[in-house]
């Protein structure tokens, strides 16, 4: 038998195959030419249903016939085959019919391109993809000859010129990048032709991913061990879960585990967190951030999701501040034995520093001057340099700008007023004070008539004295109807603490007897020691009156030597009685230092500043009220000094309580701005209801409804008012703040009304224009009330020749005298028609009616037109006054008139 042949061989064009094979061999037929063939073909393996062989193909070839073979060549070619894989073999024959084994099957495939499956993508905006790989089968073509046409269905998402590919032996490699910025579905369409014109095609759709958005977060600052609630969103617009992380770079400031992340979708295994996003819905995030315990510094937050693949993130700087930091930028000189105001002396709406103090030798006393929290020295400000004295800013002269008092020691000492015209001062030289040094001074209206009087306290060339001056339209004079405790060394405090409408006294400091702190209580003008007030004597001492407890009386806070200790007080005031709130412990005792009422954290309660000298040492301190009890807040690191004056004011207008500090640090003399940087600005009050006025005679009782706040409670509010002649006007008594606009207060401070009602004296007729604001615990003042008006028609009687009661003896023995006064006169009743009466007591009440009134003996009744009267049978020592009212009652009191040992001859 011939071999079998061999090197098999399929051409396909189209639907026909040219099949070729080598020559067999035969041992009988010569030459190979001699042999001829015979071919199988079948779809399947071993199948013969295509071209049947008859033959046995899977035994030895046996020929089923005996013949020569059909195909005399080394080639054949079968037409007109349909699309399909087809299998075949050959066998030889020779001369005497015998046919060799069949050739080994072999395969061909007939019909179009074939391209493998290509899976859908999805890639990230902005990113482009290179691994998109297929294979195109095609046995009529030669490898990569196929030719391949490619579309996108969403051309502004991926041009068609975006898309290209590259081939090695048949293996095809698809580049695709979208166009910038843009996202969604494009399907991409595959068409391959061979080289007979036949074509398959395929498609996937290749998704471009918007990445998820995270809403950009603002650097953020908190306090020192105070966590951080932030808010923020993710937006993702295919939706699905994203995991979400939160890191941090500072891990000592933010230790692991300090950062949570809640959310309504969000979810956690404890460790892991993640959002469930619902297509285009921005979800809201919260990440709470709390920071180690007592540590300040920077660390950055980076938040982090992944979608597809991709991590997309946004960072925040997160900055722990303590609570009062220097503020590096203002330069002040430093100063000791030094004296602190602030007010708005130049009605700009910030406010300025009025400094005095001792400078390495020399003393000074400066202006600055505030812009836009930046402060320079008004260098045309020319005041007098002291130290060892006191600073007040006041509109004594109520023409809406304030005022300048200073005292203390110069090359002599010096009590001094400057009148403030335009923001430039001048000395008022009409204005004489006893001058003093070591010393304290406020302005403050006692006599509720609507200008600001003069407290002076310190010591004088004649020694140490405790002074009231009267205003009276721009003039002061003494009132020596009043009588307080001289004191050096001393501090003074104004407030009602009786809450009977006028402002009481409380002095500390060096008396001839002592060291001392007295409560002198206001009775319609006139000062009384309320001996009923039991305070520990102090002296180099500081001392302020504030409700720290909110139950709508003012308590006071005292820090000073006693001479054999170092204190720090509050006494906690009940109904006007005091008693020391011995469950306050924990102040530090200073001396020669400050210390005030304050809310340095905006939460409506008075916290307590203190500085000075203490036991251990110089010290600053601030200490937390919290439902009444107080605590260091050792979040707060301040300059400890002594010989010092420190206060609080907003010098940035942010809304909370910004410090300055002067004094001695022990490393040399400071002055020094800190700047509060609490996150949480205190909301100005809302301003009175309900006006009404009440006139008797000169005295109008002015009324209000109580303002609200967010932070300070109602009862722990206190108010300011305004009153002009005419509409809009402050010149009988000026706020000290801008009604005009916001009620901007022009000085830092309490309203100096306590209640709902205040009283105002009246000397002339007219009609008068009101209005009140609010002021809270921040010292922030609302804006002022509508205006309302009230009218002064009817005053006290006149009196004449100053009010002076004459007597007919003065000799000691007689039993007898006769008192004389010039008649009053009155501008509505009849001289003839006012009454006189004559009151007598061993006190004299000076010019109170009241106390005259109510505690003294009527020794006549009501007379009517006289100017003399007679008292008889006297024993003792008297005094005598004289009172005189009209027919509508308003009454006018004489000058007392005290008659020593008057005895009778019994």
């Amino acid at each position: 038998m011939p071999s079998m042949p061999t090197g098999l061989n399929a051409e396909v064009n189209g639907p026909n195959v040219v099949l070729s094979w080598t020559a067999a061999s035969d041992a009988e037929t010569i030459s190979s030419a001699g042999l001829n063939y015979n071919i199988y073909m079948g779809s399947t393996p071993g199948g013969i249903d295509i071209l049947s062989p008859m033959a046995l193909p899977l035994s030895s070839g046996y020929r089923m016939i005996p013949s020569r073979g059909s195909i005399q060549a080394l080639t054949a070619t079968v037409k007109d085959l349909t699309d399909g894989t087809y299998y075949w073999g050959v066998q030889a024959i020779d001369t005497a019919f015998a046919g060799s084994e069949f050739s080994t099957e072999t395969t061909f495939s007939v019909g179009i391109p074939e391209i493998s499956n290509i899976t859908n993508e999805t890639i990230n905006i902005n990113s482009s993809i290179s691994s998109i790989a297929f294979q195109i089968t095609d046995t009529g073509s030669a490898p990569c000859s196929i030719n391949l046409t490619i579309t996108s269905s969403n051309t502004p998402l991926i041009p068609n010129e975006n898309i290209s590919y590259t081939c090695n032996n048949n293996q095809y490699t698809l580049t695709v990048t979208p166009a910038t910025n843009q996202s969604g579905t494009a399907t991409i369409n595959i068409i391959a032709e061979d080289n007979y014109n036949l074509t398959s095609s395929i498609s996937f759709d290749l998704n471009v991913n918007a990445l998820p958005e995270i809403a950009s977060v603002d650097d953020q600052e908190t306090l020192i061990d105070l966590p951080t609630s932030i808010a923020f969103q993710v937006t993702d617009t295919e939706g699905g879960d994203l995991p979400l992380q939160v890191m941090q770079t500072n891990f000592t400031l933010i230790p692991f585990g300090n950062i949570s992340i809640t959310g309504d979708n969000v979810t956690t295994d404890g460790t892991n967190y993640t959002l469930s996003t619902s297509p285009g819905t921005p979800e809201t995030i919260s990440l709470t951030i709390t920071p180690a315990s007592g540590l300040t510094g920077t660390s950055n937050i980076n938040i982090q999701v992944t979608d597809n693949g991709t991590t997309v993130q946004k960072s925040f700087g997160y900055n722990v501040l303590p609570i009062y930091t220097v503020d590096e930028s203002i330069a002040l000189s430093g100063i000791k034995f030094s004296a602190v105001e602030f007010g708005d002396y130049d009605n700009d709406g910030d406010l300025d520093i009025l400094i005095s103090g001792m400078l390495d030798g020399p003393a000074k006393t400066r202006v600055y001057k505030n812009t836009g929290g930046s402060f320079s020295e008004d260098t045309g400000i020319n005041l007098t340099d002291v130290y060892q004295g006191s600073a007040s800013f006041g509109d004594y002269d109520n023409d809406g700008d304030l005022d300048i008092l200073i005292t203390g020691q110069h090359m002599s000492k010096i009590s001094e007023v400057y009148q403030n015209t335009g923001g430039s001062f001048s000395l008022d030289a009409g204005i004489t004070l006893t001058e003093v040094s070591n010393s304290s001074s406020a302005f403050f209206d006692y006599d509720n008539d609507g200008d600001l009087d003069i407290l002076i306290t310190g010591l004088s060339d004649n020694g140490k004295i405790a002074k009231v001056y009267q205003n009276t339209n721009g003039n002061f004079s003494e009132d020596t109807d009043i009588t307080l405790i001289g004191v050096r060394d001393s501090s003074s405090a104004l407030g009602d603490y009786d809450n009977d409408g006028d402002l009481d006294i409380l002095i500390t400091g060096n008396s001839n007897s002592g060291r001392i702190a007295k409560v002198y209580e206001n009775r319609s003008g006139n000062f009384s020691e309320d001996t009923g007030i039991n305070l520990i004597g102090v002296s180099n001492a500081s001392t302020s009156f504030g409700d720290y407890d909110n139950d709508g009386d003012l308590d006071i806070l005292i820090t000073g030597h006693t001479g054999s200790s170092i204190i720090a007080k509050v006494y906690n005031n009940t109904g006007g009685n005091f008693s020391e709130a011995t469950g306050i412990t924990t102040l530090t005792g200073a001396h020669s230092g400050s210390s005030e009422f304050f809310d340095y954290n905006n939460d409506g309660d008075l916290d307590i500043f203190i500085s000075g000298q203490s036991s251990s040492g110089k010290i600053a301190k601030i200490y937390k009220n919290t439902g009444g009890n107080f605590s260091e807040d050792t979040g707060v690191s301040l300059t400890g000094v002594y010989e010092c004056s420190s206060s609080f004011f907003d010098y940035d207008n942010d809304g909370d309580l910004d410090l300055l500090i002067t004094g001695d640090s022990g490393n040399g003399k400071i002055a020094r701005v800190y700047q509060n940087n609490i996150n949480t600005p205190n909301a100005s009050p809302s301003e009175p209801e309900n006006l009404s006025a009440s006139v008797t005679g000169p005295d109008v009782l002015l009324s209000w409804s109580v303002g609200s706040d967010a932070e300070t409670q109602s009862s722990a509010l206190s108010y300011n008012l305004q009153i002009g002649s005419t509409p809009g006007a402050s010149d009988i008594l000026a706020p000290m703040a801008l009604p005009l606009s916001n009620g901007y207060r022009q000085i830092v401070g309490r309203g100096f009304i306590q209640t709902l009602t205040t009283t105002v004296h009246f000397d002339t007729t007219g009609t008068y224009y009101w209005r009140i604001q609010t002021i809270d615990t921040g010292f922030t003042g609302s804006s002022f009330s509508d205006e309302y008006s009230f009218t002064i028609s009817d005053l006290p009687p006149q009196l004449t020749n100053n009010g002076l009661i004459t007597s007919s003896s003065y000799y000691q023995y007689a039993s007898e005298i006769t008192l004389n006064w010039d008649v009053a006169s009155d501008a509505i009743s009849l001289s003839s028609n006012l009454e006189y009466r004559i009151y007598s007591s061993t006190t004299s009440y000076q010019d109170n009616i009241s106390d005259w009134e109510q505690f003294s003996t009527a020794v006549s009744t009501w007379m009517p037109d006289t100017n003399t009267y007679t008292i008889s049978n006297l024993t003792k020592s008297h005094n005598f006054v004289v009172i005189v009212k009209d027919e509508s009652g308003n009454k006018a009191i004489y000058d007392p008139i005290q008659m020593k040992n008057i005895v009778s001859y019994d």
